[in-house]
């Protein structure tokens, strides 16, 4: 998944899973931008989170691929449901 997002900044928090050396050796090579642990105010993916199950996007996904679409069909409907008349804004599949 890391290699098919060039140019992709991966954003984690200093949780344990995300801190641990095997997942630290698979972000060796790629921008990540940290977050402090247990501070979900800081940290934008939680409120895309909220407003994806806010507006139905609840549903497991059982594939990496479907995962990815699911999110950009979220953030498509979070922009269009916070920021009237900039609906048209890009976002990369």
């Amino acid at each position: 998944m890391l290699s098919s997002r060039p140019g992709a900044i991966y954003q984690q928090h200093n949780a344990r899973p995300h801190t641990a050396r095997l997942s630290q050796q698979c972000l060796q090579g790629y921008d990540v931008l940290p977050w402090p642990a247990r501070s979900p105010d800081l940290s934008p993916i939680e409120h895309v989170w909220v407003q994806n199950v806010k507006l139905g996007g609840h549903q497991t996904c059982l594939s990496i691929n479907r995962l990815w679409n699911e999110l950009c069909d979220m953030l498509r409907r979070l922009v269009r449901a916070t920021a009237p008349g900039h609906h048209d804004c890009s976002i990369q599949e």
